[in-house]
């Protein structure tokens, strides 16, 4: 008995468990807008990985993209989806925030373009790179990419274009992207986005 989101987070922690399950029904309703899903409040408030079904599941993931902002957070879920999903394909998504993406060209932003007398571009892949590097992944299986735009638009976009079957995401960041579960960018993605989703929280809020 209880608040749905409240009993499923509390009997992860009490059993130990690894990872979080949640269906999303499809459906949503005025209230809901207000008051948050029962999947989105279980993914705010989960101390564990929490992976959200929004389609027929058959948990065979091929494309999984990984939007990042570099962060300690950011590079713990890169490893755990590697370490879930080793066979797959992976883009590492950065999104540049609106307001920069005026200082570059619409073929600046994107990892075939790190030539370009642009620097910023070839900047944020160094950074990438070094990213990756310090992340125990397979780098041969990861491609980069970068995108401007507001967060929640430039996310779900890049995974319809990429045909993304599963996105990832680190719950906080040192970014704008610690603003992905929380608050309107949240309920964008959550009630737009057709694509599966996994969310993994720091380590450091683990029980």
């Amino acid at each position: 008995m209880g608040r749905v989101a409240d009993e499923v987070v509390r009997y992860a922690n009490e059993n130990h468990h690894e990872l979080i399950i949640v269906g999303a029904h499809g459906r949503y309703y005025i209230h809901e807008y207000v008051l948050g899903t029962t999947a989105g409040s279980i993914i705010r408030q989960s101390h564990v990985p929490v992976l959200l079904i929004k389609k027929n599941p058959d948990f065979a993931y091929d494309r999984i993209l990984i939007a990042t902002d570099l962060s300690q957070t950011s590079k713990e879920a890169v490893q755990f989806a590697f370490n879930c999903f080793p066979n797959a394909t992976f883009q590492l998504l950065h999104i540049v925030d609106v307001y920069y993406r005026q200082f570059f060209n619409a073929t600046d932003l994107g990892e075939e373009f790190v030539d370009t007398k642009n620097p910023k571009t070839k900047i944020i892949l160094e950074k990438l790179d070094n990213f990756l590097n310090q992340c125990r992944v397979d780098k041969s299986k990861f491609e980069k990419k970068i995108i401007g735009g507001y967060y929640a638009d430039a996310i779900i976009e890049q995974a319809n274009q990429w045909n993304a079957d599963l996105l990832a995401f680190g719950k906080q960041g040192k970014s704008g992207l610690h603003y992905l579960l929380m608050g309107s960018v949240a309920k964008r993605i959550l009630h737009l986005s057709p694509v599966d989703m996994l969310a993994v929280p720091p380590k450091s809020s683990s029980l």
